[in-house]
């Protein structure tokens, strides 16, 4: 519903199976969500179904390497009078070399996809997606995730490419099972080539988990979550939007 969750509005199922042999791993799941969970009248609810298999072989001393395909649609229902329907498909093939040691580890990612509106059969786009992500552990309680990523998409009726370069860090400090610290920060700009794009966006978060008192009977958690976002749209300054939040929660519960 609309309550203070993860996910607001929204409702997920899935269902998934997992085989393994040797040093090979299959998986398979199936994933369908929708949002809209009131059927309020003034918007449509959106129902997405998702099917996924992937491959993993992960020698011992061996990077892991790793193989996925997964189809994902989506299609609009209930809409208003005046809102126009929606239908999309994507295809999506995905490599990754994952490299792991005791105190870090690097992942290399490379995608290829294909997305097309049912609606517009002429309207396709292809993505081309090559990430690299890492996790260094200096101390037992510091952990530190970086990531640069490069998302293309070229439009095939068109022949307009739009760019996304990308990058993003976290920390997070953990010294005792009772208190956790977690900062994020990314930055991400989009640029097309025919000069009608041209966004930038700034993320900033953190989140405190503190676990304040707990006896045999009883354990109370506070927590506090922050952010900042800013939106810079080049072209149409007018869409350019900033936003800052947070959240106090105390949570008591019974063991």
């Amino acid at each position: 519903g609309e309550a203070f969750t993860a996910l607001q509005d929204q409702a997920v199922r899935e269902v998934w199976g997992e085989w393994s042999l040797g040093v090979a791993r299959f998986k398979t799941a199936m994933t369908e969500r929708w949002n809209n969970i009131t059927k309020d009248p003034r918007r449509p609810r959106i129902t997405g179904m998702q099917e996924s298999a992937s491959l993993v072989i992960a020698p011992i001393s061996w990077p892991e390497v790793s193989l996925s395909y997964a189809r994902d649609s989506s299609s609009s229902a209930l809409e208003p009078t005046g809102v126009l329907p929606q239908r999309s498909l994507s295809d999506t093939l995905e490599a990754a070399l994952l490299y792991k040691r005791p105190r870090w580890e690097a992942r290399f990612l490379s995608s290829y996809s294909l997305n097309s509106d049912r609606l517009r059969p002429n309207e396709k786009t292809i993505g081309l997606t090559y990430a690299i992500s890492g996790l260094y552990r200096p101390t037992d309680t510091l952990t530190i995730v970086p990531s640069l990523s490069l998302h293309e998409d070229q439009r095939r009726l068109s022949g307009v490419q739009i760019e996304t370069p990308s990058a993003s860090v976290t920390f997070t400090y953990s010294p005792s099972a009772a208190f956790r610290l977690t900062v994020f920060g990314s930055y991400s700009k989009t640029q097309s080539s025919d000069g009608l794009v041209d966004y930038n966006l700034y993320r900033m978060a953190s989140a405190l988990t503190w676990t304040c008192h707990e006896t045999t009977k009883l354990r109370t958690i506070l927590s506090f979550n922050a952010s900042y976002t800013s939106s810079l749209d080049v072209v149409q300054v007018s869409r350019s939007t900033e936003d800052i939040s947070g959240l106090l929660r105390v949570q008591v519960a019974g063991l």
